[in-house]
């Protein structure tokens, strides 16, 4: 997959590593090291920079719409309804809901 959305995805990548590194506490002991070293090579993401990109769910969940592999908005099946993505205590950390009341009672999927 060499472009989403007509975003190249090593373009993207290398956006998202400057945002991520502006984030990430460092080790003394990784002090001295190049950026690339711990988060890839512009462009190219090695596992610490997914790690520390999953720690702040807002960030991840913009780059996953980004990258197309997460909706910008989602309607109800059951109600037509406009849906919210929520943080969730679940492995993802988020979940597509519908709150919409339908006969006095909250449509819940």
């Amino acid at each position: 997959m060499d472009s989403v959305n007509s975003i190249p995805m090593t373009q993207l990548v290398k956006e998202y590593q400057q945002n991520v590194w502006q984030k990430v506490s460092v080790p003394r002991a990784f002090s001295s090291c190049r950026k690339d070293a711990l988060m890839g090579e512009p462009g190219v993401a090695k596992v610490i920079f997914v790690y520390e990109l999953c720690k702040t769910p807002d960030l991840l969940h913009e780059f996953l719409r980004k990258a197309g592999l997460l909706k910008k908005d989602l309607t109800c099946a059951k109600c037509n309804s406009p849906m919210k993505l929520r943080s969730k205590d679940i492995n993802d950390g988020a979940v597509w809901t519908c709150r919409n009341r339908i006969n006095k009672k909250e449509c819940g999927l």
